[in-house]
């Protein structure tokens, strides 16, 4: 193995060493034993031109080398690697010509600097200006998903990055939706951000737009600009066409606008503000069709969602949206997701977060947007919803406590207060993989109806025991040929019984009937809400397996198979089923 670094040094001396012609200068070369080995002959330098500048931060390592004993060009092989403060070049081979400062470095080339990677077949090295010009080269930015090929790159020390007829996509090799084709562009990666001259720009192949000037940021460092405009055809708007522009406005929040026009229905203004405050963070979209062509009125859509910490323990959270009219989705929305939506959620809660318990406030209402929901089946409004959970206990025994007092309300039917107990003691015993959990709790719910029908009890209330048992085991083992995963096999077994009550004078405020999905399966209560407690005499068995990942913990595969017994036929109901 041999070295190379650039010596300023004055004066010149010879010796030989393994039949070559050693030069100790300005260029020397040492091989693994620290023999010194010619690599170019060097004249003194006029006293007038200074020193390299570079000291010895310069190093080329080769694996064979050969050249002429009185002088001349050198030919190195066998993999080269040049160091020095840009980075890092490695290669199959290089030549270095008598009196030049280029190196040609050939066959493999790559160039690894800090967020970026650079390959090619050929590439020189200036080892005056430590810049590297790669022809018809890739570039990877490692920072982000971002490449790019081109007639020629250029890597200065300063992690400047020159590219020449250019293609520039953020995209999958696999999927590229967009690419920019540029004349020259320029990466200034300590900036964090690319100016591009002679622009084109393609959209699933299609050019969208041409520019003599285009800037766009190359890492997560945020930057105001145009982003890549979208462009549909649909049936409720004709042809639809969105440009976004980003505005950086601090480094704590920044504000996207989106305008928008559609063929159909005239032009829209759509904005995102969101910000990040020392206690607080949050966001608020507004969207504004001033006047819909084909109904001739003015359509909005609002959303706000706010965070806000005070102390260590008290946090406000917000949650409010607002439609101009049940169909604006449906005509203008973009996404299954949107169109599917039947109301909207606002609400508002101040919570208290303690070491073993929390209390929330809520006040909470929808807007329904599906006109086919009639009013005795929208849902009421909390105002206020009261939210109290608490836990305490050892490795042994535990209490949990949870209570809820809802005053709903709403236009049709029943309205009222409602209060939800439940208290919760249980054993825990446990070992290395297993463990038995025997708990015995007691439910409890009391209401003060408003508007009761006459001879309807006003203030019912009722109360059940709970009894369970919980058990299970775990089992797992190291997994694939490098033994990098870990899979378990957990076995459970959940015995719950809860005695029939009569309730059929309760109304119902919140409670349904939820699908039979894995939560259900081992899960005490039958329904969700808090206007039923379903009797039930049950046993639930299941075997869960999970595929780990050793070296992030990262569950990558769960898998469930489950079933539960009811040993007797359940007799509390809702109203709708039989």
């Amino acid at each position: 193995m041999f070295s190379y670094r650039p010596i300023p040094l004055p004066t010149t001396s010879l010796r030989r060493t393994h039949g070559l012609l050693a030069t100790t200068g300005l260029l020397v070369a040492t091989n693994a034993l620290g023999q010194s080995v010619c690599l170019a002959p060097v004249a003194p330098a006029p006293p007038a031109q200074p020193a390299s500048p570079l000291g010895d931060r310069l190093e080329i390592r080769a694996g064979d080398l050969s050249g002429d004993a009185d002088g001349g060009d050198i030919q190195l092989f066998d993999g080269i690697e040049i160091s020095y403060r840009g980075g890092r070049i490695a290669a199959e081979r290089a030549n270095i010509s008598e009196g030049e400062s280029l190196i040609e470095v050939l066959d493999n080339v790559s160039l690894e600097g800090e967020g970026f990677a650079v390959f090619a077949e050929r590439a020189s090295f200036d080892q005056v200006t430590e810049e590297t010009s790669f022809l018809s080269a890739g570039l990877d930015l490692t920072q982000r998903p971002a490449r790019a090929t081109a007639e020629r790159i250029t890597v200065s020390p300063e992690r400047m990055i020159s590219l020449t007829s250019l293609s520039f996509t953020t995209c999958p090799e696999d999927d590229v939706d967009w690419e920019l084709l540029a004349r020259e562009l320029e990466i200034d990666s300590d900036a964090g951000f690319g100016t591009a001259r002679g622009v084109r720009l393609k959209f699933k192949g299609i050019p969208l737009l041409a520019a003599p000037y285009f800037s766009f940021p190359v890492d997560d460092r945020r930057k105001s600009g145009f982003l890549a405009p979208q462009i549909a055809e649909r049936d409720r708007t004709g042809l639809d066409l969105t440009v976004p522009y980003y505005l950086n406005l601090a480094p704590n929040y920044d504000l996207l606008l989106e305008p928008r026009l559609m063929e159909e229905r005239g032009p829209q203004f759509s904005s995102t503000f969101r910000y990040l405050l020392p206690t607080s963070q949050g966001q608020l979209n507004f969207e504004q069709l001033p006047e819909d062509r084909r109904l001739d009125r003015s359509r909005h859509f609002v959303h706000l969602e706010h965070e806000s910490q005070f102390g260590s323990r008290w946090e406000l959270e917000t949650f409010i949206e607002d439609v101009s009219d049940p169909a604006y989705f449906e005509d203008l929305g973009d996404s299954l997701g949107d169109i599917s939506q039947t109301h909207l959620d606002r609400y508002i809660d101040l919570a208290y977060h303690g070491p073993r318990w929390s209390l929330v406030s809520r006040v909470q209402e929808y807007q329904t947007i599906d006109d086919r929901i009639t009013e005795p089946d929208r849902p009421y409004e909390r105002r206020p919803q009261l939210l109290f959970n608490g836990s305490w206990g050892d490795r042994v025994v535990g209490f949990e406590s949870t209570a809820e007092a809802v005053d709903f309300d709403r236009t049709v039917g029943a309205t009222g207060w409602r209060f939800d107990s439940t208290q919760e003691l249980s054993l825990r015993f446990a070992r290395a993989g297993m463990y038995l959990t025997p708990a015995i709790g007691f439910r409890q719910m009391n209401y003060r109806i408003d508007g009761a029908a006459p001879g309807q009890d006003r203030s019912p209330s009722i109360g059940v025991p709970v009894t369970s048992l919980d058990a299970g085991l775990r089992f797992e083992r190291d997994a694939g040929r490098s033994r990098s995963w870990i899979q378990t096999i957990e076995p459970r077994v959940l015995y719950v019984n809860i005695p029939y009550e009569d309730q059929s004078d309760l109304p119902i405020f919140d409670t349904i009937l939820p699908d039979f999905n894995l939560v259900q399966l081992f899960r005490k209560y039958h329904f969700v809400g808090g206007d039923r407690i379903a009797d039930t005499d049950q046993v639930s068995v299941g075997v869960t397996t999970r595929l780990i990942d050793s070296s992030s913990g990262r569950e990558r595969v769960t898998a469930t198979l489950g079933q539960t017994r009811y040993r007797d036929p359940r007799r509390v109901m809702l109203p709708e089923e039989s």
